[in-house]
């Protein structure tokens, strides 16, 4: 059986499997999409790429700007040759992991052992259960995450894993030293609970405190009008000069119930990927680190409007109405593995590995490093924060050079 019937036929299959040393509920099982190949690459021979993603639940919408991205990398890299000299197209395998790490990790178990897939790429929704990371990080294929969970960029637990993105501990420094050079004293750090965001809260503490601050955990979720209204209480019993808001989640929520309750006090979030839709006069006072290719003070990046208008015209949209981030990750991280498939020739992990590990990458979002003792990914010096209220059609556009503060 060819690669291809066979990863189609597998992966349509809904199975109970073994996760952990025990059976796993069969409603973990996940169906896969196969999207045909083009190109002017061979479409007779295929290297597979899986994706797990949120397609549905309540992170779908940057699952779908992920997919997109995805799509775009894989249709460029046919559209130009394929990948290793025999040319031979890349074909995406996706699975929707509906939010949950649960399935989120079987999905990428799956795509890794039963259809054997070359790369597989997603946010690694997993992580945040803490007991999926042994199994991922022995995943023993080649993968590009979307996660800042600190073990992805750790090459001893992760060593075949590339970070597309900055590691909670990088975004951390950069807030840290924002927070400082506005001379905040009192910061209270908001983590909505999940395995990444204590990991952000606490890389947070650590670097406010090198940097002279006295920062307050407030460990509250924020994911309801109700639960803001109650964590911003919180926060504001610890009279904080300033909010840092660490770890991925929707800042809606938050935002609307500091309106409601007329409270100024200055936000900070170390996450912008899902960027909230909210009224322009919640935006006051409200930044967010984002990579620095993002952030423009006059004309966007040629590389950037370049991409921008691609997914624009993907979507048919004029617009974009989220950042230009997911798609920008998606997009990454295949250009990242098809370009070391082709500079090394091989697929295989331990190849991709050594080539990867010596030869930064040039993408949308910036440059990727990897070493032997660590895969940074983007380092915080390509960070910045930025004004939320600058966000303007995917990128955020700040004041001009050389005007006022």
């Amino acid at each position: 059986m060819n690669r291809r019937y066979r990863a189609t036929v597998v992966g349509l299959l809904t199975v109970a499997v073994v996760l952990t040393g025990c059976h796993a509920p069969a409603h973990l099982g996940v169906g896969t999409t196969v999207v045909g190949v083009h190109g002017s690459c061979d479409t007779s021979s295929v290297v597979e790429v899986g994706a797990a993603l949120p397609l549905s639940g309540a992170l779908a919408e940057l699952g779908h700007a992920e997919l997109t991205g995805i799509e775009l990398g894989v249709s460029q890299v046919n559209r130009t040759g394929g990948v290793l000299s025999a040319h031979h197209c890349l074909e995406l395998l996706y699975k929707d992991d509906r939010s949950n790490p649960a399935v989120d990790n079987q999905a990428l178990l799956d795509l890794a052992n039963r259809e054997r897939v070359t790369l597989v790429v997603g946010p690694f929704v997993a992580l945040d259960d803490p007991a999926n990371g042994t199994n991922l990080g022995s995943l023993g294929v080649t993968a590009t995450s979307f996660s800042s969970t600190l073990d992805t960029f750790a090459p001893r637990t992760y060593p075949y894993t590339f970070p597309i993105g900055s590691s909670v501990a990088a975004q951390a420094q950069v807030v840290a030293t924002y927070a400082a050079r506005h001379q905040w004293q009192r910061v209270a750090a908001l983590s909505s609970g999940s395995a990444s965001s204590a990991e952000g809260e606490a890389a947070f503490i650590a670097a406010g405190r090198r940097a002279g601050l006295a920062v307050t955990a407030i460990r509250r979720p924020f994911s309801t009008s109700s639960k803001a209204t109650a964590a911003l209480n919180a926060v504001r019993a610890a009279h904080a000069d300033a909010l840092v808001v660490v770890g991925t989640g929707s800042l809606g929520p938050l935002l609307n119930a500091r309106a409601t309750l007329h409270r100024t006090i200055p936000v900070v979030a170390s996450d912008a990927t899902q960027v909230p839709k909210v009224p322009g006069r919640e935006l006051v006072g409200v930044a967010v680190v984002v990579p620095g290719a993002l952030a423009t003070a006059r004309s966007v990046p040629a590389a950037v409007a370049s991409f921008r208008a691609r997914v624009l015209q993907t979507l048919h949209r004029r617009v974009l109405d989220g950042a230009l981030t997911p798609y920008a990750q998606g997009y990454d991280a295949i250009e990242v593995f098809a370009g070391a498939v082709n500079g090394v020739n091989a697929d295989d992990p331990g190849s991709l590995r050594t080539y990867l590990e010596n030869a930064n990458y040039q993408g949308i979002l910036g440059s990727y490093n990897f070493t032997s003792g660590a895969h940074t990914g983007l380092a915080g010096s390509q960070l910045t924060v930025v004004p939320l209220g600058s966000f303007s059609n995917g990128v955020f556009v700040t004041k001009r050079a050389g005007s006022s503060s």
